[in-house]
């Protein structure tokens, strides 16, 4: 679990997110500094208790090729 405490920072903007997996509470909220839009502070709250679906859709393909491959 990472949280960054920016304590006495002006912030401009946020966002917030939720985990959509249906017994995961992960949050992560997004922010711009007011006195530097340049600068964003992601701030993550929690673990998440379930695989990751969109990594494994993405390391699919990697790991069908690496089967392949492994049998030479």
């Amino acid at each position: 679990m990472l949280i960054f405490l920016f304590v006495g920072v002006d912030v401009k903007c946020r966002s917030y997110y939720r985990c959509t997996h249906h017994t995961c509470n992960v949050k992560k909220q997004i922010q711009r500094l007011a006195k530097d839009d340049s600068i964003v502070v992601t701030t993550y709250e929690g673990v998440h208790n379930h695989p990751c679906e969109k990594l494994m859709e993405t390391l699919a393909p990697l790991l069908k090729q690496l089967q392949f491959l492994s049998r030479f």
